[in-house]
């Protein structure tokens, strides 16, 4: 809760959605650092968003990239097994045999 300040520093206070008071110094050092994102007094759950107000990871256009990105990831891992084995069983299907170098060994 607030402590005693001077009117020389007055710190920014955040108040939760339980109505508890913190200084923005300390609440962000119980959330983010003690790991615990419930409210020291009564234990309801922190909204993390009211703490780092102006997070990279909040505006629109950088969360819609990483829609987009985690998609083509997710494109990626599922799709590559499934084409890769598609075409090993057509190349069998069709005896199509690997490239080889003038040694024998099968060229990659």
């Amino acid at each position: 809760m607030l402590g005693e300040t001077t009117e020389d520093e007055q710190p920014n206070v955040i108040q939760l959605q339980c109505k508890h008071e913190f200084h923005e110094k300390c609440i962000r050092g119980w959330t983010i650092v003690g790991k615990k994102d419930i409210c020291p007094f009564c234990f309801e759950k922190v909204d993390m968003r009211i703490l780092i107000p102006d997070s990279p990871w909040n505006s629109k256009r950088l969360s819609l990239l990483w829609v987009k990105l985690l998609g083509l990831i997710r494109f990626l891992l599922v799709w590559n097994p499934l084409v890769t084995y598609s075409a090993m069983i057509l190349l069998k299907l069709f005896h199509f045999a690997p490239l080889r170098d003038q040694s024998g060994k099968p060229v990659f």
